[in-house]
């Protein structure tokens, strides 16, 4: 294979892993919405909130793993640093020049960061009590801003396209 064959044919499997990554983050999305419906039941029960933290923390985990794919796939690999959960995280807004656009506008960044947060914190603080209301608020938030993460992979999807189609005429 020639180097513009192995690059067009990593963007496609870049591009393959997102679109089912992106599937398993609307049926996570989907969960967590379900699991909140109810505020009043939420705050009675914690087997159902117990749920709903699980289901947050599964929807950010899948979106961080479409930001690690691009990361490996396009820039090299992952950020060294011990805090690179937040630093992969916060380069998705960034343009690499000749490498990529911006994953993620601002506004999706800040929403997933505190889904980040409450991942760190589910993870860690296994002796605090969780909270029915912060965890509706994190859903809703992920709500309003999820037209706009749709919005933003749609367009890196199409980055991708683009990037193999370039590669394939320069065979």
């Amino acid at each position: 294979m020639t180097e513009a064959e192995t690059g067009a044919a990593r963007a496609r499997r870049l591009l393959a892993e997102i679109r089912a990554d992106r599937q398993i983050l609307t049926l996570r999305t989907e969960e967590t919405r379900r699991a909140a419906s109810d505020p009043a039941e939420l705050a009675a029960s914690s087997d159902r909130l117990a749920a709903l933290a699980l289901a947050l923390d599964r929807t950010y985990t899948v979106l961080e793993s479409i930001l690690e794919r691009v990361a490996r796939a396009l820039e090299g690999g992952l950020p060294a640093a011990g805090d690179w959960h937040r630093t992969l995280l916060r380069n998705a807004q960034l343009e690499i020049p000749a490498v990529r656009p911006p994953i993620l506008r601002s506004e999706v960044i800040a929403a997933a960061d505190q889904l980040r947060r409450f991942r760190h914190f589910l993870r860690h603080a296994y002796a605090a009590e969780l909270e029915a209301s912060r965890l509706k608020r994190l859903v809703d938030r992920w709500q309003r801003v999820l037209p706009a993460l749709q919005s933003d992979l749609d367009a890196f999807e199409r980055f991708c396209e683009q990037l193999a189609a370039q590669l394939d005429a320069q065979r």
